[in-house]
């Protein structure tokens, strides 16, 4: 058998364990392959005393983000059509920030839905879809649910890039 003078250096080993890593994300509450879909972000809030449908998509490609309203029993697919649209563009940096929080620790480690232990009258559904690295990963949450801190803030910050970025 023959050995490479490497295979045992610690330096060799981290190398591989570094790599093993980076290629095997291990998936996470929510999250299934989607090899070939395209990298992007979603938040949608769909209900509400007036019944809307309200989503915001970032196509990392593009650096497009497109913001649509309508009601919420038109199909998403017509939504931009039958109801309100506006896109923009946000620059590079932006989209990566938003992207690199999906993958910190503590957003990977939540869970895929958190539902409401209270009735809220005239409560929204709100989910957040996470495609990237090949995976797509989906987390639901309703108003008046215990929504964790690193949620909230991914939330607000992709609202906030959304409103601040350049519209077209």
């Amino acid at each position: 058998m023959l050995r490479s003078r490497f295979s045992h250096s610690p330096a060799f080993t981290l190398i591989g364990a570094l790599s093993l890593a980076a290629c095997m994300q291990l998936p996470v509450e929510g999250e299934f392959p989607s090899p070939d879909a395209p990298a992007r972000l979603v938040r949608e809030s769909v209900g509400g005393i007036a019944s809307l449908r309200v989503r915001t998509e970032i196509d990392s490609a593009s650096r497009v983000w497109t913001l649509v309203t309508c009601a919420m029993n038109i199909p998403v697919a017509e939504c931009g059509a039958k109801g309100h649209r506006s896109t923009g563009s946000l620059s590079v940096a932006t989209i990566a920030q938003l992207f690199a929080d999906t993958q910190k620790p503590e957003f990977r480690a939540l869970a895929a839905k958190y539902p409401s232990g209270v009735v809220v009258a005239d409560g929204m559904g709100h989910t957040v879809v996470v495609t990237a690295n090949g995976f797509t990963r989906t987390i639901e949450w309703e108003d008046g649910a215990t929504v964790p801190a690193p949620l909230e803030q991914f939330s607000s910050d992709m609202i906030t890039a959304t409103r601040s970025g350049n519209p077209q």
